[in-house]
């Protein structure tokens, strides 16, 4: 049937009023983002933001499926109707526009999280994931218009399968340590700057350096670098010096002979962090260390003494100190250090 001219006249007013309102729906977004720029988090900048391109393609596809649907509802492609046509475009459509939206999460978490991760490496890490989840939906959407032209995708999705599972084998403790230091970064355990000591049997300790999504970086008292996998850590006991409050609270235990005073071996113990304590700022000197009795040993008098510290990293040296300052006080006062004695009787 031949189109009359009312019909082609109406087709284009159809094509350029959705052109017009690409353009108005672009102006009304360019002023919503502008209303969520002032809100604290930038997430909602970067969706306004990759929303755009999609609007305007959505309203130029609409009007060229209602111009050519007004002219000839059986019009056809090939042996391939408008309609169907447009139903695969829109599929790749909102393919498209999830590619974006997730792009722009991606980015946003890579500006956000990657500054307190103290390492750059994450921002490739970043830019990986974005091309793998183009790919992946790019591909579903693929699969969704093969099955909608009526081409078989079961021997497709068993070879994607198991080419999936061969995959996530192959890349097992990458992922695993991947998923490890998302939960890392989500719940926060450890921080850049913390002084952590990881598996007592172990006894690593150390200041993080960086913390990555497949690995965190200590620097230890000798001053190397230990690179641990986020999977260890999840499967450690993480002690964290640095948490709740930095200042922290160190006990030093000391032994004395039998023959010793309790009362006067307190007071040299408090009298010795005292002295130290004028010496080292690192020690908390609002507060007042506190001597303690704490048992009968096999061969001494067990005490202990508590101290505050500004930072866990800073013990040893005022620890030292201290111990120093216990050992020259006591051989003043003569005070014994005792040492384990075994006494063995021998029958004739």
């Amino acid at each position: 049937m031949p189109y009359n001219f009312i019909r082609i006249v109406m087709a284009f007013v159809i094509v350029f009023l959705s052109y017009l309102g690409s353009y108005i729906a672009t102006f009304l977004l360019d002023k919503i983002g502008h209303l969520v720029s002032k809100t604290k988090t930038h997430l909602d900048d970067e969706i306004i933001a990759a929303l755009k391109s999609p609007i305007r393609i959505l309203f130029i596809l609409g009007g060229l499926f209602w111009a050519l649907y007004y002219l000839d509802r059986s019009l056809k492609i090939g042996r391939v109707s408008v309609v169907e046509i447009f139903i695969i475009l829109g599929i790749l459509f909102i393919a498209y526009t999830l590619k974006r939206i997730i792009a722009a999460i991606l980015i946003w978490s890579s500006k956000s999280i990657s500054p307190k991760t103290g390492t750059k490496i994450d921002d490739h890490l970043f830019s990986f994931v974005r091309k793998i989840m183009t790919i992946l939906v790019y591909l579903i959407a693929f699969i969704i218009i093969l099955d909608r032209l009526g081409i078989k995708i079961g021997p497709l999705l068993a070879g994607l399968g198991i080419a999936g599972l061969a995959v996530a084998l192959a890349l097992q403790d990458t992922l695993s340590n991947f998923f490890s230091g998302i939960h890392i970064l989500a719940d926060k355990p450890i921080r850049v700057g913390d002084f952590i000591k990881i598996d007592s049997t172990v006894g690593l300790e150390g200041i993080v350096k960086e913390i990555g999504w497949r690995s965190i970086r200590i620097e230890t008292a000798s001053g190397d670098t230990i690179i641990i996998p986020n999977s260890k850590i999840a499967q450690s006991t993480v002690i964290n010096f640095s948490l709740p409050a930095e200042p922290t609270n160190i006990v030093i235990n000391v032994s004395a002979s039998y023959d010793s005073k309790v009362d006067e071996v307190e007071k040299l113990l408090v009298t010795a962090v005292n002295n130290v304590m004028n010496k080292n700022k690192n020690i908390i000197k609002e507060f007042e260390p506190i001597a303690r009795f704490n048992n009968f040993g096999s061969s001494s008098l067990d005490f202990s003494i508590v101290y505050r510290i500004d930072a866990y990293q800073n013990h040893a040296e005022a620890s030292s100190e201290i111990r120093e300052e216990i050992l020259k006080l006591f051989r003043k006062n003569k005070i014994e250090i005792p040492f384990p004695i075994t006494t063995v009787q021998l029958k004739k």
